[in-house]
């Protein structure tokens, strides 16, 4: 905090001499030292929640000091409860903390207390001496877009998760979340997704720009990334809600100041610290279609001579969502709207789907299945009853049993602890675990060869069936097959501060480990794998009709010794880790006119490792033995290491001292960053120099005008460079080509390429922003922000699995459709690619305003987003493929307005939260034609009530009304997760208590 200064003496008692304004006085005289405010000198205190004024007014008498402050400027703002032995600075901390208020220390014994007259663009508070995200500089204002959700607020929100927060921010679009990993919708930028690899992980995705461009960070610092995918994405459930202080989103590309992957934006989730005392809370969660929730923490925080300790415990249990309890149970969607899907899919049935085998045993031809509800006792029956139209209405028979979100638990701790040694040296640790497990219901379902020797075997040959063992699972007779996945997260953060002895130099390094470990498990009928266990095997080929497992019928005739072959195993244990080593110097350069020149120098050094030792099987475990595949093992610990050089100055041109009319301040900012990324394994490496620049202007004190151009980019994962190289021919594989230089669209075989492609390019991208932040004097309590944003991307890495478009687009692009000379396809790339394009550009809006009543006090807002236009220019010179205002994109519009209420201990929030209409288009052979999926519009409602003795509690309910999920026309959805919470209405309940220590 900013100590006593000439500024400060000769500015407070001016006040004294507008009537206008009652300054609010607490005096005891008897105390004349200034060590009242700084040293080591303690007050018993016990101050409850109340309104600022008057908690300012006790603590004044306690503490025998003067107390100024506006009661304009106070009014409307509600204090949390302080208890305990503390000094008066610790005290105003503990008080003032999320208000929006600060202090500033003077002489004779006066504070000040005023509101931040330092603004974040938004209007977010900035605490002093703090470097906010945007910017390494301290005390500068980021010139980038920023928005800051602080503690007080997420407890309003009534969210307890950080993926929750991130979905709460219009800017983000949810593509990966912990509905859509569990398999049963599009994951990262359009792909399919499995459900033993992406189980239970979440990711942020602003703008729609692809999860491996926003850049999430913890404290400030990178942190592994989840081994799913690579490390490509931070996943959001290892970060425990509990110990977040705040989280400072940069909506603007900063790969000049945070390095690669820094495109759309960076999110810093700030952990909690300088806590005085101890906290308990306890939270109960019950949400209509399942997700009940029960979690307690535990906040404890000390603080001695030069330093402080805070921890944060916490457990949580969430319960899963099943499909049928959301309302997904057919795929016959003409009720809502659509189409009969039953047709369009086959899948497992029951009775079995049964397929002609191919050499090697796997299906081929469609045969068909019998009638639903079928009873077969031996393998005497009518061969002839089997029809194609059968398999397709018995593919739907476990949709019900499926879950959509796992049941989740989840134990972490994070600590955080500092000592000021000497008045020029601070040591600092941050310390994050979490473990997190994830356990998923799959449909009991087995696709396997079956011998002519079964019991139960009308063919007299062999025979593929895909079967789903619905009734078996009904009755008991087998568990579900699960889907099972730990993720465990480790940080550790050792660093110095050190004052240098040139001007206000600081320096500040620091170490960092970090992991994350992805422990995968199922629990499978017939063993984990593509070939069933020996007890399957020995059952299946039986002849004996007392023990031999049935396929055909409906399962009322089946093995007793069936549930033996259920089996774990353990598909993959993927592991990443990353060294950090940091260190950046940070001071003035030079006293201007306007102020001070400063400038961050630094350095950052990384090794970013993935570790696939136990790791039995990645991705789709293909049997290369087979005929027609021919594969290369992966590298099992790939590894890559980063250095940076980067710089960042800000120079003041305009300032107090030198305003003129039209200009009260003007300051530019300039940064850059050069990186390196040498790709070991690959051996390949790429390096590039990103640089940025940014201007605020203020042309007066209400009106604030800010642009930033940068350039980012993206060097190419592990796997995108050196991935499993597979090639898969068979008789089976065929596409119909619509570009046939015959003029007939004719079904064609192909090859399928797949794995790494080692001539890959980095990403490259270019990000400009503008925009103006009005706060009208002559409407006191209003605050507008507008800003533009534009991002284009050059040489975007994508591929077959996460491109999601038509085939009409992918059989133009040569690097995916392989013709010979003559033109006819003969193989499909789906190895990664760089392809020509990507543009986005999109509009944010912000609006507040507050104001108070007889009632209470009151703030309006209306947070949005208008996106203006994202699409992928696939080749040089080809039509543009619009990816907005479609499911692999954001909406138009996404919107979010609030109204809050507060008075004494009391306060109310409202939130509504609207989404525009979008079209659902064809990105598969099994979906119906494109819909026009409906808006979608939630309300939650929250209520707090601080009470005496340090008890506050916290009530509401989100999605209040239980909105409707739009319908989205679409095999295995029916609703699209990246928009809507399969939860539907939650209501919760959270206890807190805050005890002396």
């Amino acid at each position: 905090m900013m100590s006593s200064s000439s500024k400060f003496q000769s500015n407070w008692p001016s006040a004294f001499r507008k009537s206008q304004i009652a300054i609010g006085v607490a005096s005891a005289l008897l105390f004349g030292s200034i060590s009242a405010f700084a040293g080591s000198e303690k007050h018993e205190l016990n101050i409850a929640s109340q309104s600022a004024d008057r908690a300012l007014l006790e603590l004044a008498e306690t503490a025998g000091v003067q107390i100024i402050f506006d009661p304009e400027k106070i009014k409307g703002h509600q204090v949390r409860a302080i208890t305990g032995d503390m000094t008066l600075s610790a005290a105003l901390n503990q008080l003032l903390d999320n208000t929006g208020l600060t202090y500033r220390i003077g002489t004779d014994n006066v504070v000040e207390v005023t509101e931040d007259d330092r603004k974040e663009e938004g209007g977010s508070e900035v605490v002093e001496e703090l470097i906010v995200t945007g910017t390494l500089l301290r005390n500068v204002h980021p010139t980038s877009p920023t928005v800051v959700i602080d503690r007080d607020q997420i407890d309003r929100m009534g969210v307890s998760s950080a993926e929750d927060i991130v979905r709460s921010l219009p800017q983000n679009f949810s593509s990966l979340n912990r509905a859509s990993s569990n398999g049963l919708n599009l994951g990262p930028d359009g792909a399919s997704v499995g459900a033993a690899t992406l189980l239970g992980n979440a990711a942020a995705d602003l703008r729609g720009l692809g999860v491996n461009s926003t850049l999430t960070l913890v404290n400030g610092r990178r942190t592994a990334g989840s081994p799913i995918l690579e490390g490509q994405f931070v996943n959001l459930s290892t970060i425990p809600a509990s110990a977040i202080e705040r989280v400072e989103v940069l909506l603007d590309g900063a790969s000049a100041i945070y390095g690669a992957d820094a495109v759309g934006g960076v999110i810093n989730f700030i952990l909690r610290k300088d806590y005085q005392g101890a906290e308990t809370a306890v939270r109960m969660e019950r949400g209509t279609n399942g997700g009940d929730k029960f979690s307690i923490s535990q906040l404890f925080g000390m603080g001695w001579d030069g330093g402080s300790a805070t921890v944060t415990l916490s457990l949580d249990e969430t319960k899963s969502v099943s499909m049928g309890k959301a309302g997904y149970t057919t795929n016959d969607l003409r009720p809502m709207g659509g189409e009969d899907l039953r047709y369009d899919v086959t899948g497992a049935t029951q009775p079995g789907t049964i397929y002609e085998a191919t050499p090697w045993g796997s299906a081929s031809t469609l045969i068909g299945a019998l009638p639903e509800g079928t009873v077969i006792s031996d393998n005497m029956w009518d061969t002839s009853l089997v029809t194609p139209e059968n398999a397709y209405l018995g593919s739907e028979a476990t949709i019900p049993y499926m879950d959509t979100t796992a049941t989740t638990k989840n134990m972490s701790l994070s600590a955080n602890i500092q000592h000021q040694f000497t008045d020029t040296f601070q040591v600092y640790s941050d310390i994050l675990y979490s473990k997190t497990e994830n356990k998923g219901d799959r449909s009991s379902t087995r696709g396997v060869l079956v011998p002519a020797s079964n019991a139960f075997n009308a063919f007299g040959r062999d025979v593929y069936v895909d079967y789903a063992f619905f009734n078996e699972q009904a009755n008991g007779l087998i568990t579900p097959n699960v889907t099972h996945t730990i993720q465990e997260r480790l940080d550790l953060t050792l660093g110095f501060i050190a004052d240098l002895p040139v001007r206000d130099w600081q320096l500040d390094a620091s170490v960092t480990y970090t992991t994350e470990g992805n422990d995968n498990k199922e629990t499978r009928i017939g063993g984990v794998g593509w070939n069933p266990n020996t007890i399957f095997q020995s059952l299946l080929a039986s002849s004996d009709p007392a023990e031999a497992i049935n396929l055909f019928g409906d399962g009322s005739v089946q093995s007793p010794r069936l549930g033996e072959t259920m089996e774990e195993g353990f598909p993959g244990q993927p592991e990443s880790n990353a060294y950090f080593l940091n260190a950046k110097v940070e001071g003035s350069i030079a006293d201007l006119k306007a102020g001070d020149v400063r400038m961050a120098l630094g350095t950052e050094y990384r090794i970013d490792q993935m570790d696939y030792t136990d790791a039995t099987s990645i991705g789709i475990n293909l049997d290369y033995s087979q005929p027609g595949y021919v594969g290369v093992d992966t590298i099992l610990k790939p590894e890559r290491k980063v250095t940076a050089l980067f710089t960042e100055l800000s120079v003041p041109v305009v300032g107090e001292a030198n305003a003129m009319t039209g200009m009260q301040s003007l300051m530019f900012t300039f940064g850059g960053r050069w990186e390196e990324y040498d790709v070991v394994d690959a051996d390949k490496k790429f390096s590039h120099f990103s640089p940025k620049v940014g201007m605020r202007w203020a042309l007066t004190d209400e009106l604030v005008v800010r642009s930033t151009w940068g350039e980012s980019f993206r060097a190419p994962g592990y796997d995108d460079l050196i991935g499993d190289q597979t090639i898969l021919s068979s008789p089976y594989l065929s596409v119909i080509d619509i570009y046939d230089p015959s003029g007939t669209p004719t079904p064609r075989n192909y090859v399928l390429y797949y794995g790494g492609n080692i001539n890959l390019k980095p990403e490259v991208s270019t990000s400009f922003s503008a925009g103006f932040d009005w706060t009208p004097v002559a409407i006191d309590g209003l605050a507008v922000n507008v800003t533009y944003n534009k991002v284009e991307f050059e040489d975007r890495i994508t591929d077959l699995n996460t491109f999601s478009y038509p085939a009409d687009v992918v059989l133009t692009n040569p690097e995916f459709a392989i013709r010979d000379s003559d033109g006819y396809l003969i193989a499909l790339n789906q190895s990664p690619i760089n392809v020509a394009k990507r543009n986005s550009e999109s509009l944010d809006i912000n609006l507040s305003y507050s104001f108070d009543t007889n009632v209470g006090s009151f703030k309006a807002g209306l947070n949005g987003v208008r996106t203006l236009k994202l699409e992928d220019v696939i080749t040089d010179g080809a039509e543009p493929y619009q990816r907005d205002e479609t499911q692999l994109g954001p909406d138009k519009w996404k919107l979010r307005g609030s109204l809050s209420w507060s008075q004494g201990n009391y306060g109310a929030d409202l939130f509504v939260t609207h989404s525009t209409s979008y079209t659902n288009i064809q990105i598969s052979s099994w979906d119906p034609s494109p819909n026009d999926v409906e808006a979608y519009t939630t309300v939650d409602l929250t209520g707090y009530y601080h009470g005496d003795n340090g008890w506050s509690y916290s009530f509401g309910a989100r999605d209040l009304f239980h909105a409707g999920k739009p319908f989205v026309n679409r095999t295995f959805g029916q609703w699209d997760n990246s928009r809507v919470d399969p939860n539907g209405r939650n209501v919760y309940l959270e206890v807190k208590k805050h005890f002396d220590l």
